[in-house]
């Protein structure tokens, strides 16, 4: 299969990315830079010179697809029109991708654990209630249209805090730690997050691309709530780093923008239908057992 993937060198992309390559398809890699070019076309991709912002020009540019798996978000003020691009762009192209396979176009959008606010104790699982922050907003609206396409085969990926061995959603507490810093706690540190390791997320894109429903939503978490304290203290004792410090949200979201609120979020998430409909089972240690 060919397949067309955006972000295809952030933290989840990359191991998405891998396992195709690893499973024999064809990936067209999305390359907003020269660097972002040669990093896709080493891990055995073609890469597809261009932006979000300007896919009605590339996309058309592209043969033929089997298959759309979007990841790549901004992150900055643009982000919700460079998403909506995006989606515009593959909703356009899908009638003809569509008429070719006798089927509708399978596409992956990627959502998050974010777009369910605080849950507490009462863990989010698909087809909970969303309660975005307005960073995110956007992301239930876009995934809308692609669920209301004719053409396409959408589903949606919500992943857990996408973690790493170098770092990912503990990437700012793992760098400090490993630097020998105090790592930086925003709040008490009891906030939980829901976490899953890269590669066991890029398992479930595959599945999804293969036997993902339209019009559904699938969990990528293994880990049902880690608190953030209990994970900064961890790997400062693993690295011998001093003990975590409190770190003003503020500062934090001057940093990183608006979305940083979301690392306070109180959240536990269950992934029953990625388990049980897809056969989906993470394999890697949970993030405490892993360093």
């Amino acid at each position: 299969m060919t397949i067309l993937l955006t972000g295809g060198t952030g933290s989840i992309g990359r191991g998405v990315l891998a396992e195709l390559v690893r499973q024999g398809h064809h990936v067209a890699a999305l390359a907003r830079t020269p660097h972002a070019a040669d990093a896709v076309a080493v891990a055995g991709a073609t890469p597809v010179h261009g932006n979000l912002a300007d896919a009605a020009r590339w996309i058309r540019e592209l043969g033929d697809l089997d298959g759309i798996i979007h990841i790549a978000a901004s992150f900055g003020p643009d982000m919700s029109a460079n998403d909506a691009a995006l989606v515009r762009a593959v909703i356009e192209t899908a009638p003809g991708h569509a008429r070719r396979l006798g089927d509708r176009l399978p596409v992956i959008y990627t959502g998050g654990c974010w777009l369910y606010g605080e849950t507490g104790d009462d863990a989010a699982i698909e087809g909970s209630r969303f309660d975005p922050p307005a960073a995110f907003r956007h992301t239930i609206l876009h995934r809308n249209w692609l669920y209301e396409s004719p053409h396409l085969r959408a589903s949606t990926i919500h992943p857990a805090g996408v973690w790493h061995d170098n770092g990912g959603a503990i990437g700012r507490i793992l760098r400090a730690a490993r630097a020998g810093r105090a790592p930086g706690l925003i709040g008490s540190g009891k906030a939980r997050w829901p976490l899953v390791h890269a590669d066991d997320l890029a398992a479930l894109y595959v599945k999804v691309l293969e036997a993902g429903r339209h019009g559904q939503d699938y969990h990528g978490v293994a880990e049902r709530g880690v608190a953030a304290g209990e994970i900064a203290e961890h790997l400062a004792n693993r690295f011998g780093a001093p003990a975590p410090v409190r770190e003003p949200l503020e500062n934090v979201m001057t940093e990183l923008g608006d979305w940083a609120e979301c690392l306070t979020f109180d959240q536990t998430m269950e992934a029953p239908r990625s388990r049980d409909e897809l056969g989906w089972t993470p394999a890697r240690p949970g993030v405490l057992a892993a360093f």
